[in-house]
Formats: C-alpha cells, sequence, structure tokens
C-alpha cells in the first residue's frame, strides 16, 4: 500500500500556465483535464460492467472482486479528491486506505505515464481499490488494468459507451492485419464499406486557475487547406468507411461526405508488421486544421491523429490547446478536441 505523506498545503497548485503554453499546473492541465474525463469514464464502466465483459486473461477472483464492489467502487472513483503537485513523488498517485481518502498526484511522476484516457482510468480504479481496504499493489493494479481494458477481448460483447469521447465508445481488440485482408471481397473487389462515420469535435476554455467552461460541440471546427475559418474550408464531419487493399497491403480507410464542388478528408488506418496501428491523414485542399493548428498522422508532426480499429468498430481522436489572449491581455487556452467513430454495420 502506498503511503499518504505529503501535507496538504504542498499538493495544492495554483501555477498560472499550461504545459501547452511552456509551464504545467495550470487547472486546465491537459493532463488534469483527461484524469477529470477519465473519472467520468471510469464510473460508467464500472457501474455497467458484467462479468463476461471482462478480458479472458483477468484473474477471476479479480473479477469476482469488481463485481462484489461495484456500486462503491464506481462511487469511490467519482468523490475521491484529486491533489496535484509539482514536487518530485515516487509514483503517479498516492492514497491511504479509507474510502474517499485524496488522491496525491504528481505531474512529474504521471505526464510520461499516462498516454490516453485508459491509463488514466487504470491509475484511478487502482487508488480506488485501496479505499477499498485493498493493500496489495499487486492486486489493486490487476484491478485498474481490467476496468482499463474492459471488453477488449471478453467473452461477450461490451455495450459501447454512447459518449464519442469515452475510449469505451469502440470497445473490443485490435483486428490484426490478416483480419484486415479478410474483410476485403477478393477476387471480385479491391474494397468493401465497412459502415458510417460521424466526427464530433468539442471546444472549452481555459481561464486563471481551475477555470474551464464546460464542454460545447463544435460542429464548424474542422478546417482544410490553410488556417482560420475565414481562408480555410469548413469540412463535413460524416462520411462512411471501407477497407481497401492498396499496394498490397489492407487499409481502413475514412472518407468524409463533400457536396459537389466542395472538399473532403480522409484518414487512412493500418498495422504494421508489429500490429502497432498508424493513421494518416489529408483533405483534397491540403491540410488539415482543427484550432487553427496543422493536425496529422503518424509521425508528420503537429497533434496526431491516433486511434484503432477493432474488429466491429473504429474510433480516431486529436487533441489541441492553443494559447491565446482576450481583449484585456489575459491568457487563455482555447481547448479542442475531435473523435471519429464508426460502428460498422
Amino acid at each position: 500500500m502506498k503511503t499518504f505523506l505529503m501535507v496538504l498545503g504542498s499538493i495544492l497548485v495554483s501555477t498560472p500556465l499550461m504545459a501547452a503554453i511552456g509551464t504545467e499546473g495550470h487547472g486546465g492541465d491537459p493532463l488534469r483535464l483527461l484524469f477529470n474525463d477519465a473519472r467520468r469514464y471510469a464510473v460508467e464502466r464500472v457501474s455497467q460492467a458484467k462479468p463476461c465483459e471482462f478480458n479472458v486473461d483477468v484473474r477471476p477472483e479479480v473479477v469476482e472482486w469488481i463485481i462484489h464492489r461495484q456500486a462503491e467502487l464506481a462511487a469511490d472513483i467519482g468523490s475521491a479528491p484529486h491533489m496535484w503537485t509539482l514536487a518530485p513523488q515516487s509514483t503517479c498517485a498516492f492514497t491511504q486506505t479509507q474510502p474517499n481518502s485524496a488522491v496525491a498526484m504528481s505531474f512529474e511522476a504521471c505526464r510520461p505515464l499516462i498516454k490516453d484516457a485508459n491509463d488514466a482510468i487504470s491509475i484511478l480504479a487502482h487508488e480506488s481499490a485501496h479505499h477499498l481496504g485493498i493493500e496489495s499493489e499487486t492486486f489493486a493494479d490487476e484491478v485498474g488494468r481490467a476496468i482499463a481494458r474492459l471488453g477488449q477481448s471478453s467473452t461477450c460483447s461490451a455495450v459501447p459507451s454512447s459518449d464519442p469521447f469515452d475510449p469505451g465508445s469502440c470497445p473490443g481488440r485490435q483486428v490484426s492485419n490478416d483480419e484486415m485482408y479478410s474483410w476485403l471481397p477478393l477476387p471480385h473487389a479491391t474494397q468493401r464499406e465497412l459502415g458510417k462515420m460521424q466526427a464530433t469535435i468539442r471546444q472549452r476554455t481555459c481561464y486563471g486557475d481551475n477555470f474551464c467552461t464546460n464542454w460545447q460541440e463544435d460542429p464548424n471546427g474542422l478546417v482544410g487547406g490553410r488556417t482560420g475559418v475565414m481562408n480555410g474550408n469548413l469540412l463535413r464531419l460524416n462520411g462512411s468507411v471501407k477497407v481497401e487493399l492498396k499496394n498490397d497491403r489492407p487499409l481502413v480507410l475514412i472518407e468524409s461526405d463533400a457536396l459537389p464542388g466542395s472538399a473532403s478528408w480522409s484518414t487512412t488506418t493500418f498495422t504494421d508488421a508489429s500490429q502497432t496501428t498508424k493513421v494518416l491523414s489529408g483533405s483534397n485542399v491540403g491540410a488539415l486544421y482543427l484550432n487553427d493548428l496543422l493536425i496529422s498522422g503518424y509521425g508528420h508532426g503537429g497533434p496526431e491523429i491516433t486511434g484503432w480499429v477493432t474488429p466491429t468498430c473504429l474510433r480516431q481522436s486529436v487533441s489541441t490547446n492553443r494559447a491565446t489572449k482576450d481583449p484585456n491581455g489575459n491568457t487563455i487556452t482555447i481547448q479542442k478536441e475531435m473523435v471519429i467513430l464508426s460502428h460498422f454495420e
């Protein structure tokens, strides 16, 4: 069990700027905001989890413990305070073994470990397991991983989350290159439509310590060609997903709809020899911009579109943070996130 050693006063953070503009610790810091979103996703997952949705390699006693304490675990994840510090810490998070104890979290220790919401969900579930009396670090780790990977390789189909910004909106294991190949209707055709897609963009403004507006949908947020809505081409956010054979390699291709004479965009997903998912992006009018920032696919610089393909769905996402000034010269940060989601027909 991790011991709670830090004094509350040393934990509270009030640094005014975000990592996106050179420092960290702001209430709108992307890492803090990622954990805030992960908390909500974790509560939903734990509350709705069924025994058959846990991956087949999760030990039965871990599944039994989670299901038996399901309501308590969800409530603790949702209410336990997060106390962030800029000071060095040996682990990303630690806490006590009492329900709703504060979780001390270190920017320095967490930042290299937390790549997405599933990583954050694993940490939050781990610490709440301690709150419910689990002293074993190994068992708490298993609880965290089980919830983060819920539905990826299970004996039943996990119910997708209704929130596209929750990674659980596309549950399941990643398909292999060979499986993608098997989807092709060869030798009669080299491509096949898998389903429709919808891209969703949300935006919020972070202003001063701990002051962020609520997320709001931004249906006009994706621009092609040049930065700025006035100078670029607004791109449609719906379209189709298909599998295609190109250069002897199976690809999963997203293509946006386009009105006659208007611009379209696409992303291409493939798996390399190590089964790593890679995403490339582009449009027929040039580069893609979100939040006036160039977004791209794997290895092209700028905020990257990342994601996965399962046997039943596709999910890709990208996040941007842009510092600007209000009319009074105060620094604010505009955050935008885009998720591309398709459930195959």
